[in-house]
């Protein structure tokens, strides 16, 4: 895991947040591969947002859009 420190809170927020909410959960904003992606679905994201992964990136965001949805 990256070593930013809100990256590694975010992480763990989520982890807890999935273990006490029935709700499904969209998890975005600040992925930069297909390992941050799994990572978070690993935890239990029901979906991921790739808004700043396609800004950056598009042909990764099509790649990994390709790999969930194929």
């Amino acid at each position: 895991m990256r070593s930013a420190p809100l990256v590694g809170a975010a992480y763990y927020y989520n982890r807890a947040l999935r273990k006490n909410v029935g709700l499904p959960l969209i998890r975005g904003c600040g992925f930069r591969d297909a390992a941050d992606i799994k990572r978070y679905l690993d935890i239990g994201a029901d979906a991921v947002s790739l808004c700043t992964l396609a800004l950056r990136n598009p042909g990764e965001a099509e790649r990994i859009i390709a790999q969930y949805n194929g």
